[in-house]
């Protein structure tokens, strides 16, 4: 039961670790476009993000493989969510705010 929790433990590390990978490269794209010197600004956030990926796997897994791969699959579970995200939220507040919404009567 102790393994379970701590594989638990270990794929929401790699969610979590996922998530502020994928959601700085989604801030990254969104906002390094305006800027005057964009590839700057993605090239550091490529080695600032890739940085804090590779540091989280090595901390959270303990050079384990099995502990590893259940890391990658909360990762990759991210990426997921995370494509899921930006592509529904934007959708709903869009239509949210569009003037064809009315309150009933």
């Amino acid at each position: 039961m102790r393994e379970i929790l701590h594989q638990a433990w270990i794929l929401v590390a790699g969610a979590l670790i996922g998530s502020v990978f994928f959601g700085g490269l989604h801030w990254t794209v969104h906002r390094a476009i305006a800027l005057p010197v964009p590839g700057l600004w993605f090239f550091a956030s490529s080695i600032l993000r890739t940085i804090f990926a590779l540091a989280g796997f090595w901390m959270v897994t303990d050079r384990n493989w099995q502990s590893m791969l259940v890391c990658l699959v909360g990762f990759v579970a991210a990426r997921l969510a995370v494509v899921w995200w930006t592509r529904v939220v934007p959708k709903m507040e869009a239509v949210a705010t569009s003037p064809e919404v009315r309150d009933a009567p």
